[in-house]
């Protein structure tokens, strides 16, 4: 979805465009993105990079979401 949502392409942990914010109220890593309707996989990436990265059901480089 990075290439939706403005980045040059996607899985580029290093594209600040889709960078998480921390909402300290709710404890929560979020953000909103503006994409068409479709099918999405993601993971998340830890200092850009995939060195340290979080997959379904948060397993450390486990598959993917959808």
């Amino acid at each position: 979805m990075q290439s939706e949502a403005g980045c040059s392409d996607d899985w580029q942990p290093a594209c600040a465009t889709t960078h998480l914010t921390y909402n300290a109220e709710d404890g929560v890593w979020q953000d909103w993105f503006n994409v068409p309707a479709g099918y999405f996989e993601y993971k998340a990436a830890l200092n850009d990079s995939w060195d340290e990265n979080y997959g379904l059901n948060a397993q450390p480089n486990g598959r993917t979401s959808r």
